[in-house]
């Protein structure tokens, strides 16, 4: 804007001295339309001239320091700009750094998790196997048990005298026991413990040895006897005698078999005392099953 209003005073003043040269040789009424202006006048213009030029020098000064200040601005601007673009990069990098921690963590959880399923798979199998390792000690001790009594004299104990004492009490009658002589030590003991519980129940009690080497308890009548108390009393004597633990089967007994001494007689009811039953192993047991 200045520049402008210093060409246009620059022309007017080329202007005006060309045009006073030119009244110069013109005649002297001439000069006097155009008279020269006055020494204040002419101060002043100097002090206007003056002022522009210092403007001018001092928008440009002024306009120096703005682009030096906006070049430092910038500057600054894009130190903060890279800061924060490599603040930027660093905090995605730790994101990054914490993203594979957080891989690397879910990856131990789940290995900890297949460890701990591994472990309890280990853990049900060692207590299947402990509850089969007991279940099998537990089979073994009563098989030990078993052979334990299988290998045991037979007697029996007061409670089982007593016990069937009272199941034979309520019909006394006569009963003719048998015990094995040969083949098994525990016969007369067991005869002898069986037919006092008879005698407390008054039932008489003929005692006889046997030279039969058939094993355990038969209880019957000589072939030929009245059906009628083979129904009632066979299985009346067997179910007392299975009361206390004692095995028993039935068998009609011919009366052409000697072994029995005083051989046999027809409605008399005989109770027979043999050696003792094998003893099975578990694999004979399987066998018969």
């Amino acid at each position: 804007m200045e520049a402008s209003e210093i060409k246009h005073d620059v022309l007017e003043a080329i202007g005006r001295k060309s045009r006073e040269h030119k009244y110069w040789l013109s005649l002297p009424i001439d000069r006097e339309k155009y008279p020269e202006a006055s020494p204040r006048a002419k101060v002043l213009a100097a002090v206007g001239w003056v002022l522009i030029v210092v403007g001018v020098v001092g928008e440009g000064v002024s306009e120096g320091y703005v682009s030096k200040y906006d070049t430092a601005l910038s500057n600054i601007t894009d130190a903060v700009v890279a800061k924060a673009q490599k603040e930027s990069a660093q905090a995605e990098a730790t994101a990054k750094g914490f993203d594979a921690q957080i891989a690397a963590s879910d990856a131990t959880a789940k290995s900890a998790e297949a460890t701990a399923k591994k472990f309890e798979a280990q853990i049900a199998d060692a207590q299947k196997a402990a509850a089969e390792s007991k279940a099998e000690a537990e089979s073994e001790r009563l098989a030990r048990v078993q052979l334990q009594k299988e290998l045991e004299p037979r007697r029996l104990t007061g409670t089982q005298k007593e016990a069937l004492r009272t199941l034979l009490n309520d019909d006394p009658q006569q009963v003719m026991f048998g015990w094995c002589m040969t083949g098994s030590d525990d016969c007369q003991d067991l005869v002898n413990d069986i037919g006092e519980a008879f005698n407390k129940a008054n039932w008489k009690t003929p005692f006889g040895s046997s030279v039969r080497t058939k094993r355990g308890i038969q209880v019957g009548f000589m072939k030929g006897s009245d059906e009628r108390l083979v129904a009632h009393w066979v299985p009346k004597i067997n179910s007392a005698l299975s009361e206390v633990g004692l095995t028993s089967e039935q068998e009609w007994f011919d009366p052409k078999d000697k072994w029995l001494v005083g051989g046999f007689e027809k409605n008399v009811l005989y109770v027979i005392i043999g050696q003792k039953p094998a003893i099975m192993t578990k694999a004979a047991k399987a066998d018969t099953q």
